[in-house]
């Protein structure tokens, strides 16, 4: 008999792989040039509940660089980044102040990261 850790072991495992080849699939149906700038999960940057994207999506508990905000695509939207990131997918959750149009901002786990980033223009493919 398996222990309950195992199972959810291999259930993870399983939700990643699934997940992986769901992303395989998806396609390039769009390539834009953008405006490109970062963020982290403090106030000053964010509001009172930072690690809560404008989705609901929690950022910091997800802890992984593959989020973005951007105000022309509807949440959920997937965007490779492959100058800078190769076959790495973003998921928009969140959204920017209403004067950025054509920009995204790439959530990184920390203000210093994102500082680092700094602003670019960069070529993002939009999938579906």
């Amino acid at each position: 008999m398996k222990s309950a850790k195992t199972d959810l072991l291999s259930q993870r495992f399983a939700e990643a792989e699934a997940k992986l080849a769901t992303e395989k699939l998806l396609k390039t149906v769009r390539t834009m040039v953008v405006t490109s700038t970062a963020y982290s999960s403090t106030v000053d940057q964010c509001d009172s509940t930072p690690c809560i994207a404008a989705d609901g999506f929690n950022v910091c508990a997800n802890g992984q660089e593959n989020v973005v905000a951007a105000n022309f695509l509807k949440f959920g939207t997937k965007i490779k980044i492959p100058e800078l990131y190769g076959d790495k997918v973003f998921t928009v959750h969140d959204r920017m102040h209403p004067r950025f149009n054509n920009r995204v901002d790439l959530w990184k786990l920390s203000r210093e990261r994102a500082i680092q980033y700094g602003k670019r223009t960069i070529k993002i493919e939009i999938l579906g």
